[in-house]
C-alpha cells in the first residue's frame, strides 16, 4: 500500500517529512497484518443498516414527490366548501367503502382462524 493512500485513509492530508516518516513507520508495523473476515453478527447488523438506509432513501424520495404533488394542487384554486358537489366527496366515499370491506374481510378471516384453532 502506498504511504500517500495510507495517510489519506488515516485522515492526514498534510505532506511533511516528519509526517511521512511516521506514516511509513506505522504502515510497516501494519503491513504484516492479515485480513480477517467480519463477524457474522457484525455483518448481519451491517446488512440491516444497509437495508434500513435503502428504505429510508426510497421513503424520502416518495415523500418529496408527494410533497411536490400537494404543493402543485395547493397552487390551484379550490372552491369554497359550500360550492362542492357530491362528486368532490366521491373519492373519500370510495376509500371509506374499500376500507370497510377490507376490515370486514379481515375480521371474517380472523374468526375462521380462531374457529379452526379451537377445533384442534
Amino acid at each position: 500500500m502506498g504511504a500517500r493512500r495510507f495517510a489519506e485513509a488515516l485522515g492526514l492530508l498534510v505532506k511533511t517529512n516528519r509526517v511521512d516518516a511516521k506514516i511509513l513507520a506505522r504502515s510497516e508495523r501494519l503491513e504484516g497484518l492479515k485480513a480477517t473476515t467480519p463477524l457474522r453478527l457484525a455483518l448481519a447488523q451491517l446488512q440491516d443498516l444497509v437495508l434500513a438506509r435503502r428504505r429510508f432513501v426510497y421513503e424520502s424520495a416518495t415523500l418529496r414527490q408527494r410533497e411536490q404533488e400537494l404543493e402543485s394542487k395547493a397552487a390551484s384554486p379550490c372552491p369554497p366548501v359550500s360550492a362542492w358537489s357530491p362528486t368532490h366527496f366521491q373519492p373519500f366515499m370510495d376509500i371509506t367503502l374499500a376500507f370497510q370491506r377490507g376490515c370486514s374481510f379481515l375480521i371474517g378471516k380472523d374468526c375462521e382462524v380462531h374457529r379452526s384453532s379451537s377445533a384442534i
